[in-house]
């Protein structure tokens, strides 16, 4: 054994107990294809829902995500070191947005037949079956 070697932590490597991901080159890709896309989508949708009135939480967060987005792909890039906290961020920006959308249409106006369409699929069905035929 040679001891009168330096060690590898004396000089100008560091032990880390992070281990490198192998997917992060795959994740930095999809996500410069992604990010442009899900810019794009977020300004149709803003642009779609226009003429029916664009609810608050659309006229706020579909912006931000399509400016949010834009930013997050240029710089992931410029820099794909960052995809270490770029990636999370448009994740924290989809998730605060279902959520909010959620809140606004459970507090702020509630639908009757609950969230989804299936709601009056399923009043269909309990006129059918219960009063026998579906009478308009």
């Amino acid at each position: 054994m040679a001891s009168g070697g330096v060690r590898y932590t004396e000089r100008s490597l560091h032990p880390t107990l992070e281990l490198l991901d192998p997917l992060n080159p795959l994740r930095r890709r999809m996500a410069l294809w992604l990010l442009p896309l899900g810019a794009l989508l977020a300004g149709v949708a803003y642009w779609a829902s226009r003429p029916g009135g664009v609810d608050p939480v659309d006229r706020v967060f579909l912006p931000l995500m399509g400016i949010g987005f834009l930013l997050l792909a240029l710089l992931l890039w410029r820099l794909p070191s960052s995809a270490r906290w770029a990636i999370p961020t448009a994740h924290a920006l989809v998730a605060s947005y279902l959520l909010s959308t959620l809140s606004y249409q459970l507090l702020f106006q509630p639908n009757p037949q609950g969230l989804s369409p299936a709601g009056s699929c399923q009043e269909l069905c309990v006129r059918v079956c219960v009063r026998g035929a579906y009478r308009s």
